[in-house]
């Protein structure tokens, strides 16, 4: 039980929402805890069970996937990235109505259950919080504040997703801080003087490598990258090495068409390289994995990374590309932080440590933990059971997809690029398409494509009463500003008559 809480500020709670697996920490005076599940364990699964009789997520839903694996929803990151930017998302039980993804899930009265993504995810933030009020001593006073992390890569509607189910859930002030910097902050709540902070997060979605400058208490994002590795590819090796040795032994048993059988071989996979991170060698057995036959396997660190070598190749060459594009040097490094739970593995701290040997490495947080503890520090702040206040606006946010307006011929010119910081503003200067045009209005989107209509609509703003001219000679002026709140204003204004009119929204509440 964590100690009594004061009362005179709301609890506020962070989420380290994974892929694989979450975490939920509370910081408060000055001491961080993180909460463990049922059995003790403190990354919660990231798996979800939804069938006619019971809604679970966390250990008992992961426990129950081998046998409800229609009823089971996992990968959870991926899975709002891959509803979300494919307009007809290739994904089991998933239908499209209204453009918007539901998932439908099969019953034993054939009456089929339809929910929206965001309904699913508030099932395991209400686990998550269920948790945190179960530990902490505060007279049945309800959790309503959370901080909960998002990767630095999510675009707006992904943010969304993950707010607007943290309300689901209860949470009736919900804070996204990026996966990076709540690992910067678990280190440095305070800074003052300039460092440069190469983050290294080896999760179990992907390999995010990131250079933060912090001044100030200000975090700003100078480079980041996410690569399709990650601590599963480790996991794949193992299963690779078994289903071999299984032919070796039994060429006529191929156990890779049973899915029962292969989900349970990856998760004793998946706690082998656990094991294998604390001791030099690991065996298990499985009872009764296939046709009645039990399975036995010993794997020896040194085999396990021999079986990675070409896993830790691509940790340096990705390593090598990030700094290269960041246009920083080692040396210009301050301090690098490791994250997520795969960079435990002995062979990728070393490889990581010899890399930046000659710089200040920091491992005195578990890398498990790290992320969570700097998203209940922000939660603390947000709370008001933290001193420093600068955090909460000044964390600064980023333009996650080129952003700008249709002109003429439905060509999409972008004012925005990715990956910029605001608060910002940008102007530009158009002119009218026809001869004596009294009108126009200005058509907001985001996204790749170089034709607007193919890219996401975000809102628009008219300008009537133009005065008539030649095309070409009317000159309106396209203001775009993003504000520290997160509020977008869009705004037009013909130079010459001063005549104008804007759009504002809360860009999180820009839907498709």
């Amino acid at each position: 039980m964590f100690p009594k809480i004061s009362k005179e500020y709301p609890i506020s709670i962070g989420i380290d929402f994974g892929n694989d697996s979450c975490r939920v920490g509370l910081f408060y005076d000055k001491n961080f805890v993180c909460f463990p599940d049922e059995i003790g364990n403190i990354s919660i699964p990231s798996y979800i069970l939804i069938d006619e009789h019971e809604k679970v997520a966390g250990y008992t839903a992961k426990q129950q996937a081998i046998r409800k694996p229609h009823n089971t929803i996992s990968d959870l990151k991926k899975l709002i990235v891959k509803s979300f930017k494919d307009k007809n998302p290739i994904l089991p039980n998933v239908i499209i109505e209204d453009e918007k993804p539901y998932f439908v899930f099969g019953t034993s009265d054939q009456t089929p259950l339809q929910l929206r993504l965001e309904k699913i995810l508030a099932i395991l933030f209400s686990k998550l919080k269920n948790l945190a009020e179960q530990s902490i001593d505060n007279d049945n006073q309800p959790i309503t504040s959370l901080a909960v992390t998002v990767p630095i890569s999510f675009g707006d509607i992904e943010r969304l997703v993950i707010k607007d189910a943290a309300i689901l859930a209860g949470f009736k002030s919900v804070r996204l801080i990026r996966e990076p910097i709540a690992a910067v902050m678990a280190y440095n709540p305070s800074v003052k003087e300039k460092k440069n902070i190469f983050v290294f997060d080896l999760g179990g979605s992907h390999l995010g490598l990131s250079v933060i400058s912090a001044e100030d208490e200000v975090f700003e994002p100078i480079y980041f990258a996410d690569f399709e590795l990650s601590g599963r590819d480790f996991d794949r090796k193992l299963v690779e090495y078994c289903l071999q040795d299984i032919k070796k032994h039994n060429p006529n048993v191929d156990i890779t068409i049973n899915e029962k059988a292969m989900k349970r071989l990856e998760n004793h996979c998946e706690k082998a390289k656990r094991e294998l991170t604390r001791s030099i060698q690991t065996q298990f057995e499985i009872e009764n994995l296939y046709d009645g036959q039990d399975y036995s396997f010993k794997i020896t660190r040194p085999k396990f990374e021999d079986l990675c070598s070409s896993l830790f190749q691509q940790i340096s060459s990705h390593i090598d590309q990030t700094l290269k594009q960041s246009g920083l040097k080692i040396e210009q490094l301050h301090q690098v932080i490791l994250a997520g739970a795969a960079s435990k593995i002995p062979k990728v701290t070393e490889l990581v440590s010899e890399y930046f040997k000659e710089i200040k490495f920091n491992s005195t947080i578990d890398p498990e933990k790290v992320i969570v503890q700097g998203t209940a520090l922000q939660a603390a702040i947000q709370s008001g059971h933290y001193e420093i206040t600068r955090f909460c606006c000044w964390t600064p946010d980023l333009s996650y997809l080129p952003m700008g307006i249709e002109v003429n011929g439905g060509l999409f010119h972008v004012i925005l690029d990715r990956n910029m910081i605001y608060p910002l503003k940008r102007k530009n200067v158009f002119t009218t398409s026809n001869d004596n045009q009294t009108s126009a209005v200005v058509n907001l989107f985001e996204g790749y494509s170089p034709l607007a209509n193919q890219n996401h609509f975000m809102g628009s703003v008219s300008l009537d009463n133009i005065s008539p001219a030649p095309r070409g000679v009317a000159q309106i002026e396209v203001t775009l500003d993003i504000d520290c709140n997160n509020q977008l204003k869009l705004s037009v204004v013909e130079l010459a008559t001063g005549k104008s009119n804007k759009y504002c929204v809360a860009i999180d509440k820009v839907r498709y």
